[in-house]
């Protein structure tokens, strides 16, 4: 699945944004730290965070809304938070195909999150369910055979989950339940000559329930969105956290605890050693080079990082080059969340690299682009050293939160604005 477009609605902060479009590997927001990316990043990863995630930010949304004069209460069920749009791939197209041939029209798919947590999907421009229009006559024929044959109770029934039916009525829910099971009790009383009208209507009653399967099937193949920012960079030392549960049972831990508690996961099963060495074998597959090794010195309580340069000399892990860091407190995230599952994953960074010096943050641009050929980024900055002046198209800026507007993200953006806004 491809994400195409996002749209945020309700934020304090953000208000409600138009659609933000997403195009190609690398998509960067550019603004003022207080402009509102960060929020951005921390609301979409809600969409399909990983099992370990600090908690989502629908504290940050407003609770009551204002129509036409009046103050009303949102609704944390009915109230849409995150809005995406992904391009279906031809790989999830199949699947879908054999729960049912309608999916070969499938082209986008909607997903968004409520503010209680609750998660919709849509597939755009094709009906996840059958109205009673399109079965009411065969179900009447249907209905005609049980009254020839004498089914006096089945021919009732009939008449009690049909009473109120307008030809509008969607089929799903409680009525697909109960039109379903009259149908199985009809279907032993049935000859030969309508046993086809019987197979076509209970197929047309069933497609809701063939939807929510397809719905299943779509949560598994949604990337998982990875919010990553500085403050998740790991110590020299850590205090390992004796872990009872598996990496795939479901954990919201506050920010400050998260690195303690991937390493803590990672090591669990693994050996230190090993753990070195997967981390030089991730950098080889992303082709990034020029980056020390490392060293993780372990006892039963804590962790301590370390790099060895060339001549073998070791450096905590406190004073090691920013990238080192970076880089490996992200495939701690990676390791445990994504890499043994072989999910796909959209990685939100949060102003990488915003601390370093001019240079540095040049080169850090690399880093990024290779990452991007194996994951889709979006990323936040305020310094206009992390841009790459001739590759503009997928750079947006962000404005200050507006009262009215709240933050408005500009997909069309040339370098003086970037230039009068950035530092």
């Amino acid at each position: 699945m491809d994400l195409k477009q996002i749209k945020i609605s309700g934020h304090r902060q953000l208000v409600n944004t138009d659609w933000v479009l997403v195009r190609g590997r690398e998509n960067i927001i550019a603004g003022h730290p207080d402009s509102g990316g960060e929020a951005f990043l921390k609301c979409l990863q809600a969409i399909n965070p990983p099992a370990i995630h600090s908690p989502p930010p629908f504290d940050d949304f407003l609770t009551y809304r204002e129509v036409n004069g009046v103050k009303k209460k949102v609704l944390p069920h009915k109230k849409t938070a995150v809005f995406t749009v992904f391009i279906c791939d031809e790989e999830l197209r199949k699947k879908l195909v054999e729960i049912d041939q309608i999916f070969y029209e499938t082209d986008r798919i909607e997903v968004g999150r409520r503010l209680d947590g609750s998660r919709w999907i849509t597939f755009v421009e094709i009906s996840d369910y059958s109205r009673w229009s399109e079965i009411e006559q065969s179900m009447n024929k249907l209905r005609r055979t049980a009254d020839n044959e004498g089914l006096t109770d089945i021919s009732e029934d009939f008449d009690k989950i049909t009473h109120g039916v307008l030809p509008t009525t969607r089929i799903k829910g409680e009525i697909t339940r109960t039109l379903e099971n009259w149908l199985l009790d009809l279907e032993m009383h049935l000859g030969s000559k309508t046993l086809g009208t019987w197979k076509d209507t209970i197929y047309k009653v069933r497609r809701s329930k063939r939807f929510d399967k397809a719905r299943k099937v779509v949560s598994k193949h949604l990337p998982v969105f990875i919010y990553f920012s500085d403050d998740f960079l790991f110590p020299s030392k850590l205090e390992l956290i004796p872990q009872d549960f598996s990496a795939t049972q479901e954990q919201i831990v506050s920010p400050e605890k998260l690195p303690e508690k991937y390493i803590s996961l990672l090591l669990k099963d693994q050996k230190a050693e090993n753990v070195a060495i997967q981390f030089q074998n991730f950098l080889e597959k992303l082709d990034i080079k020029s980056i020390p090794e490392i060293k993780l010195s372990l006892d039963e309580e804590s962790l301590e990082l370390f790099s060895i340069d060339k001549a073998g000399i070791e450096t905590s892990f406190d004073n090691c080059q920013y990238e080192l860091r970076w880089l490996f407190s992200l495939f701690v995230v990676l390791a445990v969340q994504i890499l043994p599952s072989g999910k796909k994953a959209i990685l939100l960074l949060e102003n990488p690299a915003e601390n370093e010096p001019p240079v540095k943050q040049k080169q850090f641009r690399s880093i990024l682009q290779k990452l991007s050929i194996k994951y889709k980024l979006i990323l936040t900055t305020s310094s206009i050293h992390i841009l790459d002046k001739d590759r503009l198209k997928n750079v947006k800026l962000i404005t200050p939160p507006d009262p009215e507007r709240g933050s408005v993200i500009k997909e069309e953006v040339d370098i003086d604005d970037l230039e009068s806004t950035l530092k």
